[in-house]
């Protein structure tokens, strides 16, 4: 008889541990149960990402092909730019060594004339009214030798 009262307490012994074990078995499933559900809802999470990473890849990649597109025109442009400013520098230097002292010689010639005929101005001025009167002197003449002849 001890022996049985032993095993059944061995076996209530034991049993109140499988029953321990069976609550943490169900705490577990319910804790698993949510892992899952999380883990499900990271998998949606992910698959999304995973979309717009896609979406990013190719607005990545066309960005590349057009900032080489533009790197490329850039290049264009600075070389146009160089010979712009060759040609600009071309023009100065024209300008400095041939047509500024010509204008000057022009504008000093157009001086001196202007000078010149604003000095005469005046006496042209006497000669007009010199002009006047031998024109009314010669007339005068002209009747009076029309009646002497």
């Amino acid at each position: 008889d001890t022996k049985v009262t032993a095993l059944e307490s061995d076996m209530t012994v034991v049993k109140d541990k499988v029953d321990a074990l069976d609550t943490k078995v169900t705490a577990l499933e319910s804790d698993m149960a949510v892992v899952k559900d999380k883990v499900v809802a990271l998998d949606t999470k992910v698959t999304a990402l995973e979309s717009d990473m896609t979406v990013v890849k190719d607005k990545v990649a066309a960005l590349d092909t057009k900032v080489t597109a533009l790197e490329s025109d850039v290049t264009i442009v600075k070389d146009k730019v160089v010979a712009l400013d060759t040609k600009v520098t071309k023009i100065q230097l024209t300008q400095e060594s041939d047509i500024l002292p010509r204008l000057q010689n022009i504008e000093a010639c157009y001086i001196d004339t202007y000078k010149r005929y604003l000095q005469d101005s005046e006496r042209m001025e006497t000669a007009f009214e010199d002009i006047v009167v031998l024109k009314t002197v010669v007339a005068d003449h002209s009747e009076k030798l029309k009646y002497v002849s």
